[in-house]
């Protein structure tokens, strides 16, 4: 299948390291809202709706994880911190350079937005025609008002290729990266869910509107 067939393609199986979400999208700005199907079909989750901590004065555990006075499990990485990733020099030029340094960079934000529960800088970078940034913006809210966190979230870009201009939208730049996500743990609020190790082919559109770049449309497949 060659690159720009699977980045226009309507059906594909949508997989990022830091949004452990699954979802059906068209590149089209005309696309309707992605269909959201949970990863616990393929990873059941532990059901923790009910643990509640027996005493506040002492450090309840259910599973391994330790549950707060309000009845929710305490994130292992609460007490790290994580610094909101910035452009490079380079992801500022409104050129194919700077198209794909920005891809890159647009990578580590959705990283960043699911460590953190920190949507804002997400919205800030994502055109309103990009269903899936909104998506992943939206799932991660819903999260983080549920009392829910990500833990061990990281992703390492291993591969970029070259930005491809995007003959229909003159401005606009398609970047295919390739991507290896670690094992990782998402809690909603009530369950848990254990993410393995994933890989996955991300392709993102990019435009520049002559002051800024934003993000129009991301895709992603997994890889074998």
């Amino acid at each position: 299948m060659t690159h720009m067939n699977w980045l226009n393609s309507s059906k594909k199986t949508l997989t990022l390291a830091t949004a452990l979400l699954t979802a059906s999208l068209s590149l089209s700005s005309c696309t309707p809202e992605p269909e959201v199907m949970s990863m616990s079909e393929a990873y059941p989750g532990w059901d923790f709706s009910q643990s509640t901590p027996t005493r506040k004065t002492d450090t309840a555990m259910s599973a391994g994880f330790e549950v707060g006075a309000d009845g929710k499990l305490i994130n292992p990485d609460a007490d790290k911190t994580y610094e909101a990733p910035t452009p490079s020099d380079l992801a500022q030029a409104p050129d194919k350079n700077g198209a794909k340094a920005f891809a890159q960079y647009f990578i580590h934000v959705v990283e960043y937005t699911w460590q953190t529960g920190n949507t804002e800088l997400l919205r800030s970078i994502s055109g309103p025609e990009c269903a899936w940034c909104a998506h992943i913006a939206d799932a991660s809210d819903r999260r983080s008002e549920a009392g829910g966190w990500g833990s061990g979230v990281s992703v390492a870009i291993t591969h970029t290729a070259e930005a491809v201009p995007t003959p229909e939208e003159p401005g606009h730049w398609d970047v295919v990266m390739e991507l290896n996500q670690n094992p990782s743990i998402s809690y909603n609020g009530t369950s848990i869910e254990e993410i393995p190790h994933q890989r996955t082919r991300f392709a993102v559109r990019v435009g520049h509107d002559g002051t800024n770049w934003k993000v129009y449309a991301a895709l992603g497949r997994p890889q074998e």
